[in-house]
């Protein structure tokens, strides 16, 4: 069944019309496949739109007066800003299916390391890391009212980061690096989510509260033993990602950890 992600409560969005939803969704779905600038002729030319490209460069104008949009010094062409991801995050009417390949690859991962919850949880993160291309991370379960401690986030596929052209500052990845490499921080943001309920969540930009991710988007989900939610599986990247996939990936996963961990207490000792 398809899900729709979850939006951060205390964001409030402005409503857009129709055609200026139009156009930031086409820019988007562009600037994802591209990583450039987009300008109104390549929408026009591209997105069967129906209007011309001197009437979406005004729509493009507006958006980003608006705050959805951004540019380059160096160049015409737009660039979504957090607040237009968050619009578009907030009005995907579906989220995609996995492929019956992705699907079929995930389970046979976890049939051959259906064991300790370790091995389960970096099979997870190496999984969502290799099928996403940017970094997987899961937060082991934590004792009630404990501080997350360096051992219980696991992290791969970090290395992805720097092949994404938003992460071409030496800054940002240093910053970036040391989180994920020293962990406390991140465990806590993640360890935070467990309680605000059982649907895919994505913080998106300014959204995280850690500096370091500020330029990125956390897509999360809690898995669940025992009846409860104990910890949280997702993606950290760029904002510039094909959301409506990275939230069919992490809800699909986070729904499969949750079953071998209740497959492995089931099992007869």
């Amino acid at each position: 069944m398809k899900r729709r992600a979850e939006r951060p409560p205390a964001k409030k969005v402005p409503a857009l019309d129709g055609r200026s939803r139009q156009v930031l969704e086409a820019l988007i779905q562009h600037h994802v496949l591209t990583a450039q600038p987009v300008g109104s002729e390549t929408i026009a030319r591209n997105f069967g739109i129906g209007t011309s490209s001197a009437t979406i460069r005004n729509v493009m104008a507006d958006l980003e007066e608006q705050g959805y949009l951004t540019h380059r010094h160096t160049s015409a062409g737009r660039l979504p800003t957090d607040r237009g991801y968050r619009v578009y995050v907030d009005t995907l009417k579906d989220v995609q299916r996995l492929s019956e390949q992705e699907r079929e690859r995930i389970e046979r991962e976890y049939n051959a390391k259906r064991a300790e919850l370790d091995d389960v949880l970096k099979g997870t993160s190496q999984l969502l890391a290799m099928l996403s291309n940017v970094a997987g991370v899961a937060l082991r379960p934590t004792p009630a009212h404990a501080a997350p401690q360096r051992t219980e986030l696991v992290v791969e596929g970090s290395s992805n980061v720097l092949n994404q052209p938003e992460f071409s500052d030496l800054g940002k990845v240093q910053a970036l690096f040391r989180l994920i490499d020293e962990k406390r921080e991140l465990s806590r943001a993640m360890a935070e989510t467990i309680e605000e309920g059982a649907h895919v969540k994505v913080s998106i930009g300014a959204e995280n509260r850690l500096p370091a991710i500020r330029e990125c988007s956390l897509v999360t989900k809690t898995y669940a033993a025992g009846g409860r939610s104990v910890g949280v599986i997702g993606i950290l990247g760029p904002m510039r990602m094909d959301y409506d996939k990275m939230v069919a990936l992490v809800d699909h996963m986070a729904g499969v950890v949750s079953r071998s961990l209740r497959e492995g207490t089931d099992r007869p000792a």
